[in-house]
């Protein structure tokens, strides 16, 4: 499957309903690291996403979006690679 993905604006209500900022995009000042913790890498394929909503969230730090194309990926990816993986990943 190939896609093309426009994430727009951040909105509170959007992060409530799972949706999910581009993380290849998602850039942070060091500080905000250093206040708010970095990565938890004991979940497993989810790492991004709980630091991501720990920033947005509960640090409610702002955030801008670039309507541009910043990175393009190639197919893959370890939450994504098949139906199976996804769905014995999910919760994780």
């Amino acid at each position: 499957m190939i896609r093309y993905w426009k994430s727009g604006d951040y909105s509170e209500n959007k992060l409530k309903h799972g949706w999910m900022p581009p993380h290849p995009t998602f850039y942070v000042r060091g500080s905000v690291y250093e206040q708010h913790g970095g990565f938890d890498t004991s979940f497993r394929i989810a790492a991004d996403y709980d630091c991501m909503l720990r920033f947005l969230a509960r640090a409610n730090i702002d955030c801008a979006y670039i309507p541009s194309v910043l990175v393009k990926m190639r197919l893959g990816g370890a939450s994504n690679r098949s139906l199976g993986n996804i769905l014995s990943n999910k919760g994780s």
